[in-house]
């Protein structure tokens, strides 16, 4: 089975695929896309959507692409307003900041609820008391690599904009050396 698809999964072969898709990434919870779903006459459950979403919605083709929306959002925006280099590493910055907490959220959220084992046949495993048995979820290795890979950028964004500005220990011990030399004037404030 590849990862985006799977022969056996009802959402991956139905007509509706990509309405699905579009309703979760506006919001729908797992339980509304199943009604809708039955609405339609397709049959499926609430797990099996959230088995869809998990296994087989491209996550890092979506991610790529809202990335590329918001890297040209900004770039048009900065191209309009004739945004200085400052202005465009802030505007990096905070869409770098906000992808990086979009990511924790999914990854506490994979980490903290319990989803039920299931078995092959689909049914849920049963403990001794004929209980589900329960398991925590695993992130999904896209969000994972989105959280550290979006606070790396901003921390060079900030890196730049220090530099840019002045203030990194480099350009401070420049300063310090000129001055030391008689090359700049020392500032007597």
């Amino acid at each position: 089975m590849e990862v985006g698809y799977s022969a056996r999964c009802k959402i991956c072969n139905s007509e509706h695929r990509a309405e699905v898709e579009r309703m979760k990434e506006d919001g729908a919870s797992l339980a509304e896309i199943a009604v809708w779903l039955k609405q339609r006459g397709q049959s499926v459950s609430k797990a099996a959507v959230h088995r869809h979403f998990m296994e087989h919605f491209p996550v890092r083709e979506e991610v790529a692409r809202r990335y590329v929306e918001q890297s040209r959002a900004v770039m048009e925006e900065a191209v309009q307003r004739r945004l200085s280099e400052l202005e465009i590493l802030d505007a990096m910055i905070e869409r770098g900041y906000r992808m990086h907490l979009l990511a924790a959220d999914h990854i506490e959220e994979a980490v903290t609820k319990e989803f039920p084992v299931l078995l092959k046949n689909g049914k849920p495993l049963l403990d001794g008391e004929f209980k589900p048995v329960m398991r925590k979820g695993v992130p999904a290795k896209q969000m994972v690599d989105l959280f550290t890979g979006s606070i790396s950028e901003v921390r060079q964004a900030i890196k730049l904009k220090t530099e840019l500005l002045g203030e990194d220990p480099l350009s401070r011990a420049a300063t310090t050396w000129a001055e030391l030399l008689g090359l700049a004037e020392a500032d007597d404030g």
